[in-house]
């Protein structure tokens, strides 16, 4: 369906259901959004988990002998935690996760372009009057 059959669609609605289409729209454009802030960071976890960090410190560690930076030993404990106790994330997910966020990246796309269409012509009938009707 192109930008102008979308227009055409767009008459046959009143400024509510223009309105409240804008509305789902905009929403389903937050969702989209969401899913895939959801599907990169299991992106990022799984090519993480792939390549352990060295622990912090360690290649300092002989250089700086008299200087007063230590690791808050909290953070060696999460350390460990965080390599070793990520479940369910694997780096063999990362091809079907990369092609998952195109895909929802083009709905998404899809989804701002209708929301752009409709809201051209909420604005157009807002702003221009039309004919008197004779």
């Amino acid at each position: 369906m192109t930008t102008r059959d979308q227009l055409r669609s767009f008459d046959e609605l009143d400024l509510d259901d223009l309105r409240y289409t804008r509305n789902l729209l905009r929403r389903e454009l937050t969702q989209a959004a969401h899913w895939r802030r959801l599907v990169q960071a299991r992106i990022d976890l799984s090519a993480a988990q792939a390549v352990t960090p060295t622990p912090l410190g360690v290649a300092l560690s002989e250089f700086l002998v008299d200087t007063p930076i230590a690791l808050p030993s909290p953070l060696e404990s999460l350390s460990d935690r965080l390599v070793k106790d990520v479940h369910g994330v694997f780096p063999s997910d990362l091809p079907h996760l990369r092609k998952l966020n195109i895909q929802l990246e083009k709905y998404e796309h899809d989804v701002r372009v209708q929301l752009m269409a409709i809201t051209d012509e909420l604005v157009t009938r807002i702003t221009i009057p039309h004919a008197p009707i004779l």
